[in-house]
This record gives C-alpha cells, sequence and structure tokens, in this order.
C-alpha cells in the first residue's frame, strides 16, 4: 500500500470517528434536554381553587412562596439539594391549607 492510499484511509476512518462522536455528542444533549425539561415541569406544583380570584391565587402563591423559602437550607451540604423538597412540601401543604387542589 502505497503512502497516498494509507493516508485516504486513514483520512476515512477519521472522518468516520468525528462522525460517530457527534452523535453520540448529539445522543448525550439530547437525552440530557429530555431529562431536564421533565424535571421543570414539576417544580413548581399548579393549584385550582374553584371559588378563588387570580388576585387571591397570586396573593396565596407569592404568600407560600415566602413560607417555603424560609425553610429552605443553602445546598452546601450533601443532602443539601435534597432539602429544596422540603421547601416544595411546606408550599404543597400551604396551599392546600388555603383551600386549593393540585392539578
Amino acid at each position: 500500500m502505497d503512502t497516498e492510499a494509507r493516508l485516504e484511509k486513514l483520512e476515512r476512518e477519521v472522518f468516520a470517528e468525528k462522525r460517530r462522536t457527534r452523535w453520540v455528542l448529539v445522543a448525550w444533549v439530547s437525552g440530557l434536554s429530555l431529562l431536564l425539561s421533565s424535571c421543570a415541569g414539576r417544580l413548581t406544583p399548579v393549584f385550582v381553587k374553584p371559588d378563588g380570584t387570580d388576585v387571591e391565587a397570586t396573593r396565596d402563591r407569592h404568600e407560600c412562596m415566602q413560607r417555603a423559602r424560609d425553610y429552605m437550607v443553602a445546598p452546601t451540604t450533601l443532602g443539601g439539594l435534597g432539602m429544596t423538597g422540603v421547601s416544595r412540601q411546606v408550599y404543597i401543604a400551604c396551599m392546600e391549607a388555603r383551600g386549593y387542589k393540585q392539578q
């Protein structure tokens, strides 16, 4: 095999490897995007109150969020990221105590 043929073969192999790498990267980014988008919808639950007004709902959401923030712990410890679940539970309990139902 002469040098020119080996060079062409090497170029094809490099091109094929780049293409495989690109597809792996696309798959990872797509998977990560899907994972993050599925989590994002669940961060703040949606509540409805049949006899409530928009003004009342806005006020209640704000007050319950404030209360939930009081229970948050900065994520400086190993369990810190899990503590956001505690604030979510406080938010849900607060909204339900005010007569809202989670959708």
